[in-house]
């Protein structure tokens, strides 16, 4: 929306009260690092973005997130999904329906909106 200009875009400097800042680490693929990782997440009641930029692989990716962390709630977002279903993916994302969005940069565009507060 601010690049058609109807919004100004902001930043935000720090995390939101109750948020944790995001942490990076980078390093080799380690499925049971990756798993901890998801793990500790949603034992804090958090959710989940897995970026996996690669569409052709990406189901292959959520089922290993699946296969890692059966418990969780795993669903795939990505630009190539017809409009209707990545709305309802991401509104179901948003509404807790699901624990871990296994997805595209596309998080980067499709998760600003006035009405979004989280």
């Amino acid at each position: 929306m601010s690049l058609a200009g109807i919004r100004e875009m902001s930043t935000i400097l720090t995390p939101p009260e109750e948020r944790f800042p995001v942490l990076t680490f980078v390093g080799p693929q380690d499925d049971k690092q990756v798993a901890a990782a998801l793990r500790r997440e949603l034992l804090r009641d958090g959710q989940v973005f897995y970026i996996h930029n690669r569409v052709k692989s990406i189901d292959a990716a959520a089922a290993r997130i699946r296969a890692l962390v059966p418990e969780a709630r795993v669903v795939v977002a990505h630009g190539q999904l017809p409009e209707d279903q990545l709305e309802r993916t991401v509104e179901g994302f948003w509404s807790r329906e699901y624990d871990i969005l296994v997805c595209t940069t596309i998080v980067e565009t499709a998760w600003t909106s006035p009405t979004r507060t989280r």
